[in-house]
Formats: structure tokens, C-alpha cells, sequence
């Protein structure tokens, strides 16, 4: 039977063929070319013109006749990212106010000046003509009230961050729009401490002055038009100066800190200042934006510290976890890897650098990490005892008698000096010396049979009873003291205990002994340290006898000793005056010096100190918790030096050391990271108090340490920092880092601050920025700051605040020990992987490494654009030939932030490129080149294929009916492309995702190639 529909059929069918063949012969199906722009195609249309007005936006700073007070306002305004904008900063009295001046921001503190009179009103008749002038709180009453538009100013004595927001003119939005999402963040979360960080002192009552933020009935921020200008006024809570926000992060007046989140704001709200000084002038402000061709990055920052991880394979795990959601990793790798919240048994040496009678000692030496002087080791690692149950943080509150307790001997008759060493769990260790009389190497412990206490043994070797043989006195953690007497073949029994005034010996808890002839009269003493910090004498009675006269307190300047907790004493002459002298160790780690006087009386010298300071703040010697001291002539140079015995933190270890004891795993981990293209940093361990020459080796060290390990340093290096610190002058950190090949530090906490990047008030907002030079200026040599975000699930609106003004967000997590299915911190790890994804979304972010971030911001910041306007036609010129080599692949990458003022409200765009995306309320476009936008009615950008966002730089290649982008950019590539007619999109090992008109490409691996026809 024949089928009623085979003509229907074969019509549509013939139908089809011949729409197929008009529309390939008119260049549209197959043919990719007409939904490509003019610049790829390179048309005539294309070319830039040689005239057009150049767009400039002019920006006057006046100070005082001492220069400028306030730095941020200048460095500031000298990173602005405006396109044109130029800043001329004048004193007051050769202010030279004219046309060719677009805003004029005045500095603090010039109504005092001779000068400012006249200047006052050459401002007011210059604003009437068509000027902008800022003001600060402190000038709402140094004009008239005619020309700011205040009527008068009135007392605000709460602190509350209730604002509302007028609706006010486009070209005033932004400006209002950068207080608003400071007020949002900071109010929602809390982040201003209403005692300390809120003072509005007053409000405007307006007369003529537009409110763009209200409090009650006063404004805080207004514009008043003044003839053909305006007057902005501010009230003091922004822009703020109660904390440093200089990008140099200098100190002036009583600031206390560097906030970043305050930095953050005043950068933002005076960069909205200029633009708007843009578009009242031009119609539109055109700025440089974040990121390649004008869309910015997101990035993981993850510190890797944790011994132990590298064989759980963390670093790969997270890798793999990583590409399996679309992302991208950035390692930071610590020198001094450890176990975190581990307290362990251990040891240290401490050599003498003066002479015998002044020792003096490093403290703070190559690989000390958490502790001081050098670690004892076997041939295989540290030596290392118990360790105290549960996880202690570095800073914990620990209050326990763990420790390492050793005292020297040569126990097997060798010549060498061996340690008998007591720990915690009641056990006496030997440690026989395995070297030279300088070597820090000992041969495995072997536990002394027979000799034991139930808790805490404290060993003190010694001849007690003179018969030629070494003898233990033991102290144990009941307070008691026990004699083990030895024979020729170094055995040792128990003797029985001591005994003071009749009865049995004991000091309440952590026997601490030490042995002297105290007060030389022939017969050895005892001096005890207990729990409670306090030393005890018991005078001997007779060669041998375990039998004491009756406890003494030992006193310093008249008063018994009290070291805190756990003391622990030795007997010696420290200072050579031929008197022993005391030192005793406590429980915060210090050993102090009780110096023998002539009289014979005891004087508190105050703790041990070093040449180098430590991560507290001060010199003194601190191994640990709980020290031991022993003295001792350890390399035989005829000086006294120090062995200490203490519980420490971490068991670190130099990723370099010889002795590192998961160096095959350290070296997976890394080159598993290396064969994915991507590279690892520096997390480098540096503290406020560490001086300039420690700084400077610490940093030759991790260098060393990473060429050690295979990895790349020399001059192009980014870091950030173990424990976030870096030196109270912050500017010698930064000096010596550009020093030794860095550039660029997205993780420090500025000095004094007490919380930390992600998770304190100051960081809820940050923002990159240049140190600047001495003279305010972008450095020639750069040196780039950022911080990490507040961690997004907590602080989710943050995030969405600092998207809207296309800021790189990096999100830091130690990721050790966080790779295990099932557990809570795994499920975090892909909450927060979640959570970066809808911003990448949703604000058409896309995954960077930080290095990759760092090399794009370079180039933000250095490159430059002209712009120039033509009728309805913007020539924007990118102008690279300042861009510092550290770029690299990122040079040519520029994009810009086009923003329509009232003057074009009417108008869309087209644009010449290859890169357009419309957000935030402006027009996103990438300048590889010289570039043309269109203000039309009716925009084609719907019409065109066109790149959305790519994290890295693209190349093109028309051909036969198709696009070929290339992508350079190595470990993970990334681009969306939009197209109005479905596309083929084709290549080796990519991930492609379409979603109605945009296509979004992924791959890994050292670059990619995207080929693109029409369907």
C-alpha cells in the first residue's frame, strides 16, 4: 500500500536541500565566518583611526606644606584602574585649579594653611564651572553651605550600620554602590567592633545635597550640584583612615594595623570617585579589569605542611578531586614539614658561639622550625619519645609533665659522650654517641633494664657514692628521688630511696633531680625541681648516704624560686667567675640563669637569650615546653654548651634533610604535580620578629630546598606564609623576598592584626594591589599583595559583594589529612568545591592557578589603554610595552570594563573583538589589540559568535569554515564560547558542556586546541 505521507516526504526533504544550498552560497550554514567579528577577520572596518578625542580623566591632589598626609589617598588614586586617568599632585600653595582638572580630592588637614583661604574659593568658582571636588568629613563646614548643599552637621552617638540608600542619578550609583557593599559585608557579618571601629561622629542635614546614603534623617554621603559641578561629600566612616590602608602599609598617626577589608573599600569607593568624574565628563568610564580579556579567576590556595600526608598521597588526591569537578590546584609547600598538633619527646643542642665564661648561642638556627639550637638524630631521624595524646595546637594551653630528661656520660667508656635520657612513661633510655665529639648522631635508644619509674623518670648521672662507678639518681613523677648504684659492668640496681630529715623524700609530683656539692663542703647535695615550678635543696650528710638533711627552698633575691611549673635544675658555673651558678628549666620552655653571687646568694639573671629571636617575640632560649637543661662541653672547643631536654612541637623535619623520612613519597607527590603542569610555591615559614640577616637565609634555604626537590625558583616565584606572619616591618619581608626571586604574596597577615586571612574581620574584603615605591608610584620592579577570600561558606555574600567588582577570589585550606570519603572535613572540601562552582557560574568566573591569577593581574596593572571617541564609535589602543616579563603568556591579555553613563543611557554596544560579555552593569571587552565598541540602539552581539571568559590567553586561526583556538596557558584550560547557530565543537580530551547558546570548554594538560564549525 503506498503511504500517504512519502510525497509530503520527499518535499520537505527537497525543500530542506535547497534552503541548505542558498544559505551556504550566502555564507550561512557551514560557513563560520559571518558570525565571526571584524578583527578576526581582519576588515578594513577594523582599523583605528589617527583622530578622535583622547579621553582623559585629570585628577588633582592637594596637600599641606608638609606634604602628603595621608598616603592611601595617593597611592590610591595612582593604582586606580580608570583607563586615562592621570593624577597631578600639588601642595596648596602652588595649586594651579583649572579646566584641564577633572576632580580634585583634597587632602587631610589644609584648612590651617596659610594658603587655603584662597584656595577655598578658587575651588568654589572652579566647580561652578563644571568641576568635581571630593570632601572629606572634616571640610562639610569649611564651605558654604550654598555650595555643599549642607545645611548643618548633627551628632550621631550610635553605632549602628543601619543605612538607607536613596535612589540617586546613574552616574552617582556606583559611588554609593561601593559604600553600600562595604556597609552590607561588614554589618551582615559583624566585622566592625562598634566600641573601636564605628565613630560617625555626625550627619548632613542637607539643604540642597542629594542624600546617596542615609542614617535616620541625616546623610552620610551626598552630592550637591554646585553651577555646573558637583560636590561630593563623605562622612568619615568611608573613606577611613582609623586603620592603615597605605599599600605600603605604613603607619601614620595612631594607626595600629593594615586592614585589608577597609583597604579594600577606600580603594574601591575612590576608584568609583574617578569614573564617575568619567562619565560626567565623557559619557562613559572605561576601566581595566581583572583577569584575561576582562573576566577574573578563582583559585585554591593549599598549604601543604603535614608530614604525614604525603604518604596518604593528599596533594595528588585533591588534584584528582579537583579535575574531576573542573578546578584547578595551587600548592604552597612548607621547608619544614611536621605533624600538626603533635607534641613529642625530644632533644636539641645548642652550641656556644661566645667563650666559656659569656656563652652565647644562635638560638633561632637553620632548622629549628618550633623550637631552637639543632635536633639529636639517629641515622635514620630524629630522636623523638612519647607523645602527648590528642591534638595541641602550637599556641595550646598545655599544662603537662611530658619531656625528654637527659644527662650526659660516657656510659660505655669510649670517650664519646652518650645521653641517658627518662621520658614520661617512666622509662630510662641509653643513647650511645655515633660520631666525632661535634656530631649530633646517636645510635638507637636501648632501654636500661631494671631501672623504671611508674611516671616522669628524671635521670641525673653521677658518682654518688665515689667508688669510681656511675651511679642514677631518678627522680620520678610522684616526687620521689631513687639511688641506683652501678658496678664495673654498668649495671645498676636500686639502692633504695632518699630520705630528708627523717623521711622519705619528696616534693609533691615531677621529680626533677640534679647533683652538686651545692655548698662545698666535700659532700654532693641535691637540688630538686618539682611540678609546681619550685627548687629544692637537700644538703648531704655524709659520702654516699641517701640519708639528706630536711628541704631548703632555693632562693633568688631573697625569694624561693618560682619558675611556673615543671622545673628542672642544673648546676654549673655558667659565667667562669669560679661559683656555681644555677640554671633551671620551666614549663613555658625558658631556662633561666641563677647566678652565684660573692656572698653566696643567688641572683635572677631572667631566661637564656640567643642572637635570634623567636616566633614570640623575644630571644630567649625556648626548645619547647617543659625544659631540661644539661651542660656541657659537647664539641670539645672548650666551651660550655647546652643539651636540653623538652617536649616539642611538630617532630619537623627540612624537606631537604637527608634524614626526611617520606622523602619517596615527598618526591610522588611532587612530581605528580609537575607532570600536571602545574607549579608549587614556597609556604614559607617567617615571623614578625626575625631579623633582616634570618630572613635572608631562611629564604636561600627554601630555595635550596626546592631545587633540592627539582622545582623551579630563580626570579619568578610567588609565596605565601606558614602561620600567615611576616616582620613587624612588613616592608623588609617584602624587600627580601623580590630579593630572592618573589614577586608576588597572596597569603601574610599585615603586622599587628590578630586574626588571620579567610577567617578574621579584616579580610572580609580584599583586594590586589602593587607595593608602591617610595614615591607612591607603581614599582619598576613589581611586587604584587593579595590575601585569600572569607571562606565561602561562611561568608557567602562577601563573595558575591567582591564579584561584583571582578576581584580574583583564592580560597586557602590545608587540604592534609582532609582526602578521606566520609569524614566531616572531606565533605566540607566538596562543599566548598560547590560553592566556588556557583560563583564560577554565576559570575562567569573561571579556575586559575595562583601563579596564573598573579601573571594576569601583572598585567592589568601594567598594561595600558587609549581611548578615544569618534562620534559613536570608542577606539580602544592596549598599550603592553610596560608589562614586566613576569607576564609571560599573560601579556596581550587586557581586558576592560566599558560603563555607559547618562549620557548614553540610550545606547548598547557592538564591538570589533573577539571577547565581549555584558554583567555588573557595563560591557566587559578583551584588547588583545586595537579594538573598536560601536554605541548603537540595537546591539548584534547576539548575532556573533564570541568568547565569554577564558582563563588564559587564546589564539585564532580562521579556516576553511572553521575556527581553530588555540590555548597556551599550561595545567587546566578553560573558555566559554557563546554562538548564536549550534556549533561542532571538537578536539583531543575535552570536556565540553552546553547550556542553550554557550558552550563551556575544559582541558587539562599542557595546552589545548579547540576546533569550532558550524553544525
Amino acid at each position: 500500500m503506498k503511504s500517504p505521507f512519502r510525497p509530503l516526504t520527499a518535499r520537505l526533504l527537497a525543500a530542506v536541500l535547497l534552503l541548505c544550498l542558498l544559505t551556504q552560497c550566502a555564507g550561512g550554514l557551514g560557513d563560520i565566518r559571518p558570525y565571526l567579528p571584524a578583527d578576526l577577520l581582519r576588515d578594513a572596518a577594523a582599523a583605528q583611526p589617527s583622530d578622535g578625542e583622547a579621553i582623559r580623566v585629570d585628577v588633582l591632589l592637594l596637600h599641606g606644606s608638609e606634604g602628603v598626609r595621608t598616603g592611601s589617598i595617593l597611592q590610591h588614586l595612582r593604582q586606580a584602574p580608570v583607563a586615562g586617568a592621570r593624577l597631578t599632585v600639588q601642595p596648596l600653595e602652588e595649586a594651579a585649579i583649572d579646566e584641564r582638572y577633572d576632580l580634585v580630592y583634597l587632602d587631610r588637614g589644609l584648612t590651617d594653611e596659610p594658603a587655603w583661604p584662597g584656595v577655598r574659593d578658587r575651588l568654589v568658582d572652579w566647580v561652578r564651572k563644571g568641576g568635581i571636588l571630593f570632601l572629606s568629613h572634616e571640610y562639610a563646614s569649611a564651605f558654604p553651605a550654598s555650595f555643599t548643599g549642607i545645611a548643618s552637621l548633627e551628632p550621631i552617638e550610635d553605632t549602628e550600620l543601619n543605612f538607607t540608600y536613596p535612589e540617586v542619578r546613574p552616574n552617582l550609583r556606583g559611588i554609593q554602590q561601593a559604600w553600600r557593599d562595604f556597609a552590607d559585608v561588614y554589618g551582615r557579618y559583624k566585622g566592625l567592633n562598634p566600641k573601636f571601629h564605628i565613630h560617625f561622629q555626625e550627619g548632613a542635614v542637607t539643604g540642597e545635597a542629594v542624600p546617596l546614603v542615609r542614617k535616620g534623617d541625616l546623610a552620610l554621603l551626598t552630592a550637591n550640584r554646585a553651577g555646573e559641578g558637583t560636590v561630593i561629600w563623605a562622612n568619615n566612616f568611608l573613606p577611613n583612615e582609623q586603620f592603615i590602608t597605605r599599600f605600603d602599609l605604613q603607619a601614620e598617626d595612631d594607626q595600629k594595623y593594615f586592614h585589608f577589608g577597609y583597604a579594600a573599600a577606600n580603594y574601591l569607593f575612590r576608584t568609583e570617585l574617578v569614573k564617575f568624574a568619567a562619565k560626567e565628563r565623557h559619557g562613559f568610564s572605561v576601566q581595566k579589569a581583572y583577569g584575561p580579556y576582562g573576566r577574573p579567576g578563582l583559585a585554591w590556595q593549599a598549604h601543604y605542611e603535614s608530614l604525614y600526608s604525603f604518604v596518604l598521597r593528599d596533594m595528588i588526591k585533591f588534584t584528582e578531586l579537583l579535575e574531576k569537578h573542573g578546578q584547578v590546584p595551587s600548592f604552597s609547600l612548607v621547608r619544614g614539614s611536621y605533624n600538626g598538633g603533635v607534641w613529642m619527646e625530644a632533644l636539641r643542642y645548642l652550641e656556644n658561639v661566645g667563650t666559656d665564661g659569656e656563652p652565647q648561642f644562635v638560638n633561632m638556627e637553620d632548622d629549628s622550625f618550633f623550637s631552637a639550637g639543632r635536633a639529636l638524630t639517629t641515622a635514620s631521624g630524629n630522636l623523638r619519645f612519647g607523645q602527648v595524646p590528642g591534638y595541641h595546637s602550637f599556641l595550646s594551653d598545655l599544662d603537662v609533665g611530658w619531656r625528654a630528661y637527659p644527662t650526659a656520660v660516657d656510659w660505655n667508656g669510649d670517650g664519646a659522650t652518650d645521653l641517658i635520657v627518662g621520658t614520661h612513661d617512666g622509662r630510662v633510655h641509653v643513647l650511645e654517641h655515633d660520631g666525632d665529639a661535634a656530631n649530633l648522631v646517636f645510635r638507637k635508644p636501648v632501654e636500661l633494664d631494671g631501672v623504671r619509674a611508674e611516671r616522669d623518670a628524671a635521670p641525673f648521672a653521677v658518682d654518688w657514692n665515689g667508688d669510681g662507678f656511675l651511679d642514677l639518681v631518678l627522680g620520678t613523677g610522684k616526687g620521689e628521688v631513687v639511688l641506683y648504684l652501678g658496678d664495673d659492668k654498668r649495671k645498676l640496681r636500686r639502692a633504695g630511696h632518699f630520705t630528708a630529715g627523717g623521711a622519705a623524700l619528696s616534693v609533691g609530683g615531677a621529680a626533677a633531680p640534679a647533683v652538686a656539692d651545692w655548698d662545698g663542703d666535700g659532700i654532693l647535695d641535691l637540688i630538686v625541681g618539682d611540678a609546681e615550678g619550685r627548687l629544692h635543696l637537700f644538703r648531704g650528710t655524709a659520702p654516699g648516704s641517701t640519708e639528706l638533711q630536711a628541704a631548703e627552698p632555693i632562693l633568688a633575691d631573697g625569694e624561693p624560686v618560682r619558675l611556673g611549673s615543671y622545673a628542672a635544675p642544673f648546676a654549673a658555673d655558667w659565667n667562669g667567675d669560679g661559683r656555681l651558678d644555677l640554671l633551671a628549666g620551666g614549663g613555658n620552655g625558658e631556662i633561666v640563669w641563677l647566678e652565684r653571687l660573692g656572698d653566696g646568694t643567688l641572683t635572677n639573671r631572667g631566661p637564656l637569650a640567643g642572637r635570634e629571636f623567636n616566633f614570640f617575640g623575644t630571644n630567649t632560649i625556648r626548645p619547647g615546653r617543659n625544659a631540661v637543661p644539661v651542660v656541657i662541653d659537647w664539641n670539645g672547643d672548650g666551651k660550655k654548651d647546652l643539651i636540653t631536654g623538652h617536649l616539642e612541637y611538630g617532630n619537623p623535619y627540612a624537606i631537604d634533610n637527608p634524614l626526611f623520612p617520606y622523602r619517596k613519597d615527598l618526591l610522588e607527590n611532587v612530581r605528580y604535580v609537575q607532570s600536571k603542569h602545574l607549579p608549587i610555591i614556597p609556604h614559607m615559614y617567617l615571623h614578625e620578629y626575625m631579623s633582616d640577616e634570618r630572613e635572608k637565609r631562611e629564604m636561600e634555604l627554601h630555595k635550596a630546598a626546592f631545587r633540592a626537590l627539582g622545582l623551579e625558583w630563580e626570579d619568578d616565584m610567588g609565596v605565601n606564609h606558614h602561620t600567615w606572619r611576616i616582620n613587624k616591618d612588613a616592608l623588609q619581608t617584602f624587600r627580601n623576598q623580590r630579593a630572592s626571586g618573589i614577586w608576588w604574596n597572596f597569603g601574610f597577615n599585615p603586622p599587628n592584626v590578630s586574626s588571620a586571612p579567610r577567617d578574621g574581620a579584616e579580610f572580609l574584603l580584599v583586594i590586589p594591589f602593587l607595593l608602591p615605591d617610595e614615591n607612591g608610584d607603581p614599582p619598576a620592579d613589581p611586587f604584587l599583595l593579595f590575601a585569600p577570600s572569607p571562606h565561602p561558606l561562611t561568608y557567602g555574600k562577601a563573595w558575591d559583594v567582591m564579584a561584583k567588582y571582578d576581584i580574583p577570589l583564592t580560597h586557602f585550606e590545608h587540604i592534609e589529612h582532609s582526602m578521606k570519603p566520609g569524614t566531616d572535613l572531606y565533605d566540607k572540601v566538596l562543599k566548598t568545591i560547590a560553592a566556588m562552582n556557583r560563583i564560577r557560574k554565576e559570575h562567569k568566573y573561571t579556575f586559575m592557578t595562583e601563579q596564573q591569577i598573579a601573571r594576569s593581574l601583572l598585567n592589568t596593572f601594567y598594561a595600558d589603554v587609549e581611548v578615544r571617541l569618534s562620534g559613536d564609535q570608542i577606539f580602544l589602543t592596549p598599550d603592553y610595552a610596560e608589562v614586566p616579563a613576569q607576564v609571560k603568556e599573560y601579556a596581550g591579555t587586557l581586558g576592560v570594563k566599558l560603563e555607559l553613563g547618562e549620557a548614553y543611557a540610550d545606547r548598547a554596544v557592538d564591538t570589533s573583538g573577539m571577547f565581549y560579555h555584558e554583567a555588573n552593569g557595563g560591557h566587559y571587552i578583551g584588547v588583545p589589540g586595537p579594538t573598536t565598541v560601536r554605541l548603537v540602539r540595537t546591539s548584534s552581539m547576539t548575532e556573533r559568535i564570541r568568547i565569554v571568559r577564558s582563563n588564559g590567553p587564546v589564539a585564532f586561526t580562521v579556516t576553511d569554515g572553521g575556527l581553530t583556538l588555540r590555548l597556551d596557558a599550561p595545567g587546566m584550560q578553560e573558555v566559554e564560547i557563546y554562538s548564536p547557530v549550534p556549533l561542532k565543537v571538537s578536539g583531543s580530551k575535552l570536556r565540553v558542556e552546553r547550556h542553550g547558546n554557550h558552550y563551556s570548554v575544559i582541558h587539562y594538560g599542557e595546552r589545548a586546541e579547540i576546533r569550532l564549525k558550524i553544525r
